[in-house]
């Protein structure tokens, strides 16, 4: 695994931590979801940024 893929897992795990304590609660397969696309969006900016580095 390299280094987006250890940002990427990171990402999910912070944020299903983050969605574990949130206000409202929410069904397992939506906290998933959201993680997901917050780890997305993570690696996205990640990438684009070391795009922008080169």
């Amino acid at each position: 695994m390299g280094v987006t893929g250890t940002i990427w897992a990171s990402a999910i795990r912070a944020s299903l931590a983050y969605n574990t304590r949130a206000r409202a609660p929410l069904n397992p397969s939506l906290r998933l979801i959201h993680a997901r696309m917050h780890a997305q969006a993570l690696t996205l900016a990640v990438l684009s940024d070391a795009a922008a580095y080169r």
